[in-house]
């Protein structure tokens, strides 16, 4: 039922990048009044990863970078647990190593390789968590999973209402930023589609504003919230409801001066997150912080960049054996593609391969200390494996006093 939702979400925002254009750029807002002491914004999102949709004004990095508070939709990073990378691997085997067979990388669910790491809202939700920002979600994932369940599609014509969407003409309203037209698109596009936009969109407008009004009532510093571009306009919109409830809505326009601002730089310094963890003597870094699993003396990290489809683990347990042999039948394949290292130093035993996970390859590295295994995983696209991201992510793991 989750994943009913998510498809027909990301039908809605997630589309292919078209070329951008500022001149009704109308994405960003500020909002001010009703009692607030500092503006805080309201920015609409998209579930896509082209680089083209990360060209942000100036004035958006100012708002996060003066923000306390990120909210989004919902906690992206919950789906890490049950993210399973639908990506396919186009990639060759040789004895010097793995080759991409295809420049252009692979796509996966939420976007392709070509494109930024994560797609938008998870690089808002990411950078908040680097940042040490305090993050809300307007919406809980079992909101989000039970929402479909009333959700009713007319029948054949709502289907076939769903698919006359152009995903040309829709990126393309959003390029523009003309959330009004981007709105109408939508609504007339699924007016036949049983009660698909009233649940989907008009109804959810008024949970998120209700919301949002609410944490900004309890607000002190700037906040800076992102939804769905296509909740923000029309009447029903996000935009429309908060004005209803005193606040005062101003449009931002797309501004970019030549050299970066220190607030920009600020923003985009905000790149990493290291688990810090001196009971279990260890401390890695990834790119956002990641999914955190403990049970008894067992503990799984994982990280998953969505919009590459790229995919990080890091799991502690006790091992069962500690034969270096035993665990390369164990963890790893080993062929004369795909050869096994040991290497052993002082009382470690470090193990480099390849397993496969969902079908396709996975670089792996086992540390031995004692009877203590750490896995590391590292999975992703063509380009992914073809490259040395794993590696260095593996290298960001160290054992600490």
């Amino acid at each position: 039922m989750q994943s009913q939702y998510l498809v027909l979400l990301f039908l809605l925002f997630s589309f292919r990048p078209v070329s951008a254009q500022h001149e009704d750029y109308a994405l960003l807002w500020e909002i001010s009044g009703n009692g607030l002491t500092r503006n805080s914004y309201l920015f609409g999102s998209l579930h896509q990863n082209g680089k083209e949709f990360f060209d942000f004004p100036d004035s958006l990095y100012l708002a996060l970078d003066q923000a306390q508070t990120i909210v989004l939709e919902t906690d992206i990073f919950e789906f890490s647990e049950q993210y399973a990378p639908i990506i396919r691997q186009e990639v060759e085997l040789t004895e010097n190593g793995i080759y991409a067979r295809d420049s252009d990388g692979s796509d996966g669910a939420y976007g392709a390789e070509t494109g930024m790491p994560q797609f938008l809202d998870a690089y808002f939700e990411q950078y908040a968590f680097n940042a040490g920002k305090e993050f809300f979600p307007l919406e809980t994932i079992e909101f989000q999973t039970n929402l479909m369940s009333e959700v009713s599609f007319g029948g054949t014509a709502s289907r076939l209402s769903l698919a006359l969407i152009s995903q040309e003409d829709i990126m393309r309203l959003y390029a523009r930023g003309d959330i009004e037209t981007l709105s109408e698109t939508i609504k007339a596009a699924l007016a036949g589609a049983g009660n698909f936009y009233e649940k989907l969109i008009t109804e959810r407008n008024v949970g998120m504003a209700r919301r949002l009004d609410s944490l900004l009532s309890k607000q002190e510093s700037p906040l800076f919230c992102a939804v769905g571009a296509g909740h923000l306009g029309g009447k029903t919109g996000v935009i429309s409801l908060l004005r209803a409830k005193g606040y005062t809505l101003r449009k931002v326009h797309y501004n970019r001066e030549p050299d970066s601002p220190s607030f920009k730089k600020n923003v985009l310094a905000a790149r990493s997150y290291t688990y810090h963890s001196p009971e279990s003597g260890f401390e890695i870094t990834f790119g956002g912080k990641p999914g955190i699993e403990e049970n008894d003396d067992d503990l799984k990290l994982v990280y998953v960049e969505f919009g590459q489809g790229n995919f990080y683990r890091l799991t502690l347990s006790e091992a069962v054996t500690t034969d270096p042999e035993s665990l390369v039948d164990s963890y790893f394949i080993d062929s004369p593609e795909l050869p096994v290292e040991i290497l052993t130093e002082d009382s470690l035993t470090i193990i480099n391969g390849y397993t496969r996970r969902f079908g396709n390859l996975s670089a792996q590295r086992l540390v031995l200390q004692g009877e203590r295994l750490f896995l590391l995983s590292a999975y992703g696209g063509t380009r992914f494996m073809a490259s040395g991201r794993a590696a260095a992510f593996f290298d960001r793991f160290k054992l600490i006093p």
